[in-house]
């Protein structure tokens, strides 16, 4: 079975409309800076990272109406 598709263009809007999430991130460069000096954020760790993503960013081919995984979305350009 095909994995449901997102975007990076469409999870990164989704991703950074969230409070709690530009919080976190920011956190998480300061603490990466103040440490060791230098970090390294790609679409695809924060994507990793997340967990679950809402059904309605996705592009898929089935009549689905729940969050998914990200185990089962393939991030793509």
């Amino acid at each position: 079975m095909k994995k449901n598709q997102v975007t990076k263009q469409n999870f990164l809007d989704w991703y950074f409309n969230d409070n709690k999430d530009v919080a976190y991130i920011g956190k998480r460069v300061w603490d990466a800076l103040y440490n060791p000096g230098t970090i390294t954020i790609s679409v695809e760790s924060l994507f990793k990272d997340c967990g679950y993503i809402p059904y309605w960013i996705c592009e898929h081919d089935q009549d689905i109406n729940c969050d998914l995984s990200t185990d089962d979305v393939e991030l793509i350009d």
